[in-house]
């Protein structure tokens, strides 16, 4: 029986898998892995109450070198395909983030890597908008998207 071995970018994730911020959001219910088939890994980031709303939107990361910045689209668990644009979460900002007529892969913010492509002004954007190298990895973006959709611009789903 051969073993595959891990490699750094692995070993990296998992070192921040196990770390305290992101066991204390775990904790926290803000989110949690759904899967792990490295280099893609399904998180669900749970979203206020809101009517007609799921109580969660998953995530699917593409963590292709990892330490750098990742790139993330909305996933429909249940078909393990993208989430149709209807049911992607809308309202104030996240309207511009969870923005599928600009690229149904990926989310517009400057963390993610795919949006980053392109958008050099972001660079000077506030350091919390920012992918950290060294930093702490996915929980960066988990984080901004947790706080997104347990904000009050939160208004649920599109087509909600």
């Amino acid at each position: 029986m051969t073993e595959t071995a891990i490699t750094p970018t692995e070993r990296l994730l998992n070192a921040h898998l196990a770390g305290a911020p992101y066991r204390v959001g775990t904790r926290d219910g803000l989110w949690e892995l759904h899967s792990l088939e490295f280099p893609y890994a399904v998180f669900k980031v749970t979203a206020a109450r809101r009517p007609n709303a799921p109580g969660y939107y998953a995530l699917r990361f593409d963590l292709t070198g990892y330490d750098d910045a990742p790139t993330a689209c909305p996933w429909d668990i249940e078909s393990d395909m993208p989430l149709a644009s209807a049911a992607w979460p809308t309202g104030g900002e996240l309207t511009h983030v969870f923005n599928p007529s600009w690229n149904p892969g990926a989310l517009y913010m400057p963390m993610d890597r795919v949006a980053l492509n392109g958008h050099d002004a972001w660079l000077s954007a506030p350091k919390r908008y920012l992918w950290q190298v060294g930093g702490e990895g996915v929980v960066q973006y988990l984080r901004y998207v947790s706080n997104l959709l347990n904000s009050d611009d939160y208004s649920g789903a599109r087509g909600g």
